[in-house]
């Protein structure tokens, strides 16, 4: 799928020589988010995984973390998934509290097949929280186009009578 898997090899390898200098998260980030546009979830869980193994923190904040929750995501692993998106909320960092805010509020939105109830508890317990400490600014979620709260508020009230 996408032209993403040509770039693979590059940065595999950029990740690999790059490690324990910050460039390897930001390729991290990319390999996995190539791998996952390919359909190869566990491979963007490797690799994640290899340099979270050097800084835990990234499972949770920074470049990384959101495709690292993307593939954790994709595998099914939601215990994990859950831990790493509270770790994050808590983190005191804007970009990954709002991102993993966002995400929460997808999650809640899939698993309650998009009711109306659900809408309301994904808007409340996610969107609505992940603009309130990171939507603004041109570092937060709503900065990489994460911002579904105007459109699950849209399609909610065009249902009521």
């Amino acid at each position: 799928k996408g032209k993403g898997a040509a770039a693979i090899p590059a940065l595999q390898q950029i990740a690999r020589e790059y490690r324990h200098l910050q460039w390897d998260k930001i390729a991290g980030r990319y390999l996995a988010e190539a791998y996952l546009s390919a359909g190869k979830a566990n491979d963007a869980l490797r690799a994640c995984e290899a340099i979270i193994d050097d800084d835990a923190t990234a499972a949770y904040t920074g470049e990384l973390a959101p495709a690292y929750w993307s593939a954790l995501l994709a595998l099914g692993r939601k215990a994990k998934l859950e831990a790493q998106l509270e770790k994050a909320a808590k983190s005191g960092d804007r970009f990954s509290a709002g991102a993993a805010l966002t995400l929460r509020g997808d999650v809640i939105l899939k698993e309650g097949a998009e009711s109306n109830d659900a809408a309301k508890k994904a808007l409340t317990d996610g969107y609505l929280l992940s603009q309130a400490i990171g939507g603004g600014g041109s570092t937060g979620p709503a900065a990489l186009g994460w911002d579904p709260a105007p459109a699950v508020f849209a399609s909610r009230l065009t249902s009521v009578g």
